[in-house]
């Protein structure tokens, strides 16, 4: 809708609704920053900045040179997420930013569902804690009802709409087609389809099995770093155990809908497979980066924010450290960019 409305301001054209993509692009990035809790500690922001850098080189499937969405998808999921952590104390502000947010994600694409979906079990969750806090249990808990409940009335009138003024879409929900297109494949097809689906997971050059082994290996790094190096117990471990089920369960979905809602002629070489798993590792590196970098926070030696300075170091070592391993990340970041730029 933003980008309509930046046609309803300069006019249509390519140009404008790129830029007013972008602009949606660059909002959502603003918005995972919102999980930092001392933006003088460059550690933690250099980190982010990498991840973004990160993004760059897995979205090659989907670039930003055009109006593909998948891109936009997990960004808006990331920014809904990040916010309800800003408000978790404030259900009123939280219940308002979920429900504009949900209601815009829903509207970009049917897929974007399952993103929705993810923002909304966040802010269930977040409200579930509010209410055992707080008083006025009744109206806060009717507050999260509607909220959840209107969520999802903007999709749900468009699909109204879309059903009155255009008979046959592309896109839309049918058990019946749905079933039409399963039956049109045997077991020998289907078969072929399981193989080829599960050779492309598995498979070290696939760009998205890449991205998932590096938030692997980024999460179980900083967990035996944190814990082993610095002596602190952290949630890491569980973190990651938490992304890896909306991994798998997305990746479940993305083989449904190759057996389910994709005619046998494109299921057969996994038509798009690249453009919807990018999506899924730019959320999950961007759910690691958003739990690392409350973790490395609470890692530091000095927690009280305000008593923060450049001497807010265990010794002059661990400052060592630090320096360098902010110049690590930077450099890495730097070229990461670079390649994809080339």
């Amino acid at each position: 809708m933003l980008v309509y409305f930046a046609t309803y301001l300069a006019g249509y054209s390519d140009s404008v609704l790129m830029i007013g993509q972008f602009a949606l692009i660059l909002s959502c990035i603003y918005a995972m920053f919102s999980v930092v809790r001392d933006s003088s500690r460059i550690l933690i922001l250099a980190m982010l900045f990498n991840i973004i850098a990160a993004f760059n080189h897995f979205n090659k499937a989907i670039r930003m040179n055009n109006l593909l969405v998948d891109f936009l998808l997990p960004l808006l999921a990331l920014a809904g997420i990040a916010g309800i952590y800003k408000m978790r104390n404030n259900l009123k502000a939280m219940s308002i930013y979920t429900l504009l947010v949900v209601s815009a994600l829903t509207l970009v694409k049917s897929s974007a569902i399952f993103f929705a979906a993810t923002i909304l079990i966040y802010y269930l969750y977040e409200s579930i804690r509010h209410l055992f806090r707080g008083k006025g249990k009744f109206k806060s808990s009717l507050l999260v009802l509607m909220t959840s409940v209107l969520s999802f009335t903007p999709i749900w009138l468009w699909n109204i709409h879309v059903k009155a003024n255009f008979p046959v879409t592309k896109h839309e929900f049918s058990v019946t087609s749905y079933q039409e297109i399963f039956q049109a494949k045997d077991g020998i097809i289907i078969h072929q389809i399981t193989d080829l689906f599960i050779d492309t997971i598995t498979s070290l050059s696939t760009v998205s099995t890449q991205g998932i082994i590096l938030v692997q290996v980024m999460m179980i790094g900083a967990y035996i770093i944190i814990r082993w190096g610095i002596g602190r117990k952290n949630p890491i471990l569980w973190q990651l155990a938490l992304i890896d089920v909306i991994i798998i369960i997305y990746y479940k979905g993305i083989y449904a809908m190759f057996l389910f809602s994709m005619p046998t002629e494109e299921a057969l070489y996994l038509a798009g497979f690249d453009r919807y798993a990018s999506s899924m590792v730019i959320m999950a590196l961007g759910l690691a980066g958003r739990f690392l970098a409350r973790q490395i926070d609470y890692a530091f030696y000095e927690q009280r924010i305000d008593y923060r300075n450049f001497k807010s170091y265990k010794s002059i070592k661990t400052k060592n450290y630090s320096n360098i391993l902010v110049i690590l990340i930077s450099l890495i970041g730097y070229v990461r960019i670079r390649l994809v730029v080339i």
